[in-house]
């Protein structure tokens, strides 16, 4: 059994480097079958705490909230709570706090390049 399967190419968005709040965009939308929900709710919910990070640090805070309060967002943990509370903010202090924290955790890392 599986949730879905795709296939790749050099030019594609798996092989250039994959930007897990456009998967997720597509995903949470999906119907799954009684049979893989299970599978779904898994995956998803390991997806989202990046894709809220990612959008946060891009400036999205609309779609991080949207995230946030997917069901398929389950963890609570310092960072989800931090995402909770930025992604709650007007966007013109939420994201750049949220990048600030970023920065200082992540020492030398770059905010990401928006998706093509």
């Amino acid at each position: 059994d599986y949730l879905m399967e795709y296939r790749t190419h050099p030019q594609s968005a798996t092989g250039s480097g994959l930007w897990g709040e456009r998967l997720v965009e597509y995903l949470l939308p999906w119907p799954a079958s009684p049979e893989a929900e299970p599978a779904k709710q898994k995956f998803l919910a390991a997806m989202l705490p990046g894709a809220v990070t990612r959008c946060l640090l891009l400036g999205d805070a609309a779609r991080a909230q949207r995230y946030l309060q997917s069901p398929y967002f389950t963890q609570h943990t310092k960072v989800t709570r931090l995402q909770r509370f930025c992604a709650a903010l007007p966007g013109n202090l939420g994201c750049p706090l949220f990048r600030l924290f970023f920065r200082l955790r992540h020492k030398g890392l770059a905010t990401p390049a928006p998706a093509r």
